[in-house]
């Protein structure tokens, strides 16, 4: 590749000492090789230059792995900004600009950096031309080479630099990185590539300082410098303006000034040092010309400069051509722009902030880490937008506050809460932000980290079904003349692992569209001890593990009559939390154990009959752990009246505490988490009575009370007024068509009263003063599962089998899960079961 080589001379006038600084300008493909000499006040330092022919597309570098919270951010977002006049500037796809404007729109932010002005200290710019005319501003613009407001370019270096940072973006030709962005020229050098001294460069400096630039590119160089240039870049330092300077085009080990002043400790953070990278056969290879970022490596990064498409400067005023030009000063604008579209989303940014996120961002080229070829790496506009550190979900009223972490917060609401938290409180959630270690807002989309867990009362109650594949074993022991002894062990027989089916149902696949997982029911033990030596009368202990041996035990058979759409009428209302499994997180899934301990007596004849129980419930993400995190205790007690075979009545009173951040057997953690356990208080009364003939009707009837501390530290401040309630009526015939058949309504359990507080931070001011959004919510659901069904059961006469028996049922349910939009969902099956 060509080279154009400079060579430095240098002139004293009296006490200042003003050097001829040599300017690599680009070589264009339309243009001869040719030498450039020009004198610059204050920092000389690499333009363009070398060149070659041929158009080099560049190759998008993997983008870093995102540590934002944010969720709906996908990579198809950014396609709409890959337009012809993105795609003719290859550059922008090396940096992965598109992303990074896709990103930024989504979180509502500026995304190309509208609001903040980049001073080009330049040959000045082709004002009209098409790719300048609508960001040029004529405020702060001036010509320090011929003294006037006019920095009319005369020889188009200017020009072309000014468009690969700010070029308008209008459908044509090609766009600059922060294409909103406002160009300030300032017209340094004349139209041979040269005049002017330090003092002029620092002069232009100075002009941007006043006229409140955000970002200087120079694109410029020279192999010495001075205390004038390095005093004019320190004013830029007091004024929070971040200085950005070509490396050079030498193939130096060493970059030139004002370059090198990013290893200046005076400048740490305030100027960066830019290589190029691109050959004609890779995108992220250092330039042949280039020259090396040295001992500027810790603030100096690479961008694309080879054969970079960009404006082209006409002396006959034509302002629509275009030329690809190679050379540090090409690269340079890139993070110059990338500088302005930082500052531009996060005017509250400081200068070496934005520094710091470019270089901390950047994608790592040569050797591991910093180098003095590449420093930090290559620029990536994408990654730098993007969340660094922390995603703060600030509790207070700055975002220096403490909060938890988007990461880990989400939230699996029960069925008993149905659409709830999805319809009433998500849409409260979807303008809440984050905060990153830079204090940077995001969106932190927690309403997409609510989710409601997908587990319907029918497929719940297949579990106790024959088909279940449990093999059931009752071993009965003696221990003396007045007691017995009973052990009952059940063990899964068969699991399905290559079907999408729940609780490791052999023929039953209920939900096609789950992922290869089975979600495993764990096998049962329990043991009882009866101290009056008949199980149908006395006092009897016991205990049990993954059993409600309690309920199974009742000699009344005051169960669910045959139905598998309501819970056990003989169980507690939250029987349900104690058994069933749910996801502790968004994605993964827990398996879950309980043990009970019981004991009941009865008296008074056998007519009344007193139980008390306690269970607990843990969560372990292995099936062969059967200790894990405590979730749920539940201490009950019952009493039943049984004055005659005609009549049963069962009414039972208890509470239930919940722990690891359950409330209602709905998982919250981090943001969404409550200050401590919930409790939930119960009463329950079941009954049924003969009425006549061989028809009996049934009816249960349950409701809790909870309460729950809000915590203020996360978006549930307060909760008030949550209560439960659970119904169903049905009537069974014992003795028709020579079975059984039975016909019930219910409504599962459904919160129906419950309201919460919600505060949540929703922007942020320049002095990282938080705005805060509060609301009050309900948490009852707009949907009410109603459950009807009808079951026919008959015991066979079959030579093969002992007690066979075959049953029916059809099941009917609308709003399943209390979810109103759900579609109305419908089960039949039949069930043989017998002995062998």
């Amino acid at each position: 590749m060509l080279l154009i080589q400079l060579w430095k001379i240098f002139l004293e006038n009296q006490s200042n000492k003003f050097r001829h600084l040599f300017f690599h300008a680009p070589m264009r493909l339309k243009s001869l090789l040719f030498l450039i000499i020009f004198s610059l006040a204050s920092c000389g330092g690499g333009g363009g230059g070398g060149g070659g022919g041929g158009s080099n597309s560049g190759s998008s570098s993997s983008s870093s792995s995102s540590t934002s919270g944010v969720s709906s951010f996908t990579s198809s977002d950014a396609s709409s900004y890959r337009t012809t006049e993105y795609n003719n500037q290859s550059g922008l796809e090396t940096i992965e600009a598109a992303e990074s404007y896709a990103y930024l729109a989504l979180n509502s932010k500026t995304n190309a950096g509208a609001g903040v002005s980049i001073a080009i200290l330049d040959t000045g710019v082709q004002i009209n031309h098409n790719e300048i005319s609508a960001n040029y501003t004529s405020t702060g613009s001036y010509d320090f080479v011929n003294s006037d407001s006019n920095p009319s370019d005369d020889k188009g270096h200017g020009t072309a630099v000014a468009s690969v940072a700010a070029g308008v973006k209008d459908g044509s030709g090609m766009h600059g990185v922060a294409y909103d962005s406002d160009i300030i020229a300032i017209k340094v050098l004349n139209s041979s590539g040269s005049g002017g001294s330090h003092s002029a460069v620092a002069s232009g400096i100075d002009k941007a300082i006043i006229y409140g630039a955000k970002v200087i590119n120079m694109s410029l160089g020279s192999l010495a410098g001075s205390t004038t240039l390095r005093n004019a870049l320190i004013s830029a330092k007091a004024a929070d303006i971040l200085s950005v300077a070509a490396t050079g085009n030498e193939t130096a080990s060493q970059p030139e000034y004002p370059a090198y002043y990013a290893s200046d400790s005076s400048l740490s953070g305030y100027v960066l040092a830019v290589g190029s990278v691109g050959t004609s056969t890779s995108s992220t290879t250092i330039s042949t010309f280039s020259n090396y970022c040295g001992n500027a490596a810790n603030y100096c990064l690479v961008a694309p400069g080879y054969e970079i498409y960009d404006a082209s400067y006409s002396s006959s005023g034509v302002t629509n051509g275009y030329e690809k030009d190679s050379g540090t000063s090409m690269s340079t604008p890139m993070v110059a722009g990338a500088a302005a579209v930082i500052r531009g989303a996060w005017p509250f940014l400081t200068a070496a902030q934005t520094a710091n996120i470019l270089l901390s961002t950047a994608t790592d080229l040569g050797t591991s880490g910093v180098d003095t070829i590449y420093g930090h790496g290559l620029l990536n506009l994408y990654a730098a937008v993007q969340a660094q550190g922390q995603n703060n979900f600030a509790y207070g009223s700055s975002v220096s506050s403490s909060g938890y972490d988007v990461r880990s917060s989400s939230l699996v609401s029960d069925p008993i809460f149905g659409d709830a938290f999805v319809l009433n409180v998500a849409p409260q959630l979807a303008s809440a932000v984050f905060f990153d270690d830079y204090g940077r807002d995001y969106k932190a989309f927690m309403n997409e980290r609510i989710s409601t867990r997908s587990n319907s009362n029918i497929a719940a109650s297949l579990t106790n079904l024959a088909f279940n594949n449990y093999y059931t074993q009752i071993i009965p022991l003696s221990f003396g003349k007045n007691s017995s002894t009973q052990l009952n062990f059940q063990v899964k027989s068969y699991e399905d692992k290559s079907a999408p089916n729940q609780f490791g149902l052999k023929f039953i696949t209920t939900d096609r569209s789950r992922e290869d997982k089975t979600l495993t029911s764990s096998n049962g033990f329990s043991f009882a001890q009866n101290f009056d030596n008949n199980f149908s009368s006395g006092l009897k202990a016991g205990f049990s593990v993954n059993r409600d041996e309690l309920a199974n035990l009742r000699e009344d058979k005051f169960n669910n009559f045959g139905f598998i759409s309501v819970n056990n009428f003989a169980a507690n209302p939250f029987q349900s939390f104690v058994n069933n499994s749910i996801t502790s997180s968004l994605n993964s899934t827990t398996q879950r154990n309980f043990n009970q301990l019981f004991v009941g007596t009865k008296f008074f004849d056998k007519k009344f009959a007193l139980n008390f129980s306690q269970q607990t419930s843990y969560d372990s993400s292995s099936i062969l752990s059967k200790i894990g995190n405590l979730q749920n205790r539940v201490s009950d007690l019952n009493l039943s009246y049984l004055p005659n075979d005609a009549t049963k009545i069962s009414v039972s009173f208890g509470k239930m505490n919940e722990f690891d951040n359950n409330i209602l057997n709905s998982k919250a953690v981090g943001a969404f988490e409550a200050a401590g356990n919930a409790t939930t208080s119960y009463l329950k009364i079941s009954a049924s009575k003969k009425i006549f003939g061989n028809f009996s009707v049934i009816s249960s009837f349950a409701q809790g009370k909870t309460i729950v501390s809000g915590n203020n530290l996360g978006i549930f401040r307060n909760y008030s007024d949550i209560q439960s309630r659970s119904s169903s009526l049905g009537l069974v015939n014992e003795k028709i068509l020579g079975g059984k058949v039975g016909i019930i309504y219910s409504q599962p359990l459904r919160v129906y009263s419950g309201k919460a507080e919600i505060n949540v931070p929703v922007a942020r001011d320049l002095e990282g003063n938080v705005t805060r959004y509060s609301s009050t919510v309900s948490l009852t659901p707009k949907g009410r599962e109603q459950d009807f069904e009808i079951f026919y059961a008959k015991n066979l006469t079959l030579n093969w089998f002992v007690d066979p028996t075959i049953k029916f049922n059809l099941v009917a349910q609308k709003q399943p899960q209390n979810i109103k939009s759900a579609a109305n969902a419908y089960l039949g099956f039949v069930n043989f079961g017998a002995k062998f």
